[in-house]
């Protein structure tokens, strides 16, 4: 898939990813700065949205255990996963959660710059049966926007 995006910061981390392979971080393959617009292209892995019942489940999630990746780890460790089931919570919840758990471990791990990973239902989507984050921001060690290829 094509993205066309503005975003610098988006372009940046793109590029940033391109080498690094993670479950659930969508892979990125080029990222072209488009000459004299301020635009940039990038060649992403293609993903299925999330269906409206999935969008939900994401939103109650992120309410739940917070946006930010250091709040979002520690809520998730302290929850009883066994206590969830019980409480009635099914299947597609607990998957979903817990690759809502690896997204932002594996953001953690890529040193996203800020606490706030802008990890929501419009920013992820089905990779066969991987939950991927795309949309990623906030690299530290992002390249210039003059070293992407143009």
């Amino acid at each position: 898939m094509i993205k066309i995006t503005s975003d610098e910061w988006e372009a940046k981390t793109a590029q940033y990813l391109i080498n690094l392979n993670y479950s659930n971080l969508i892979k990125y393959y080029k990222v072209s700065k488009i000459e004299n617009t301020g635009v940039y292209s990038i060649l992403m892995d293609k993903v299925t949205p999330l269906n409206k019942k999935e969008r939900e489940i994401v939103k109650s999630i992120i309410e739940e255990y917070g946006v930010e990746i250091s709040t979002f780890l520690s809520n998730y460790e302290n929850v009883d996963k066994e206590e969830l089931v019980r409480l009635g919570y099914g299947k597609e919840y607990l998957n979903i959660l817990k690759q809502i758990f690896t997204i932002f471990t594996q953001l953690q791990d890529i040193d996203i710059m800020d606490e706030y990973a802008d990890v929501h239902d419009f920013n992820l989507g089905w990779k066969g049966k991987t939950l991927v984050h795309y949309d990623i921001r906030g690299i530290s060690d992002a390249p210039d926007v003059d070293e992407i290829n143009q």
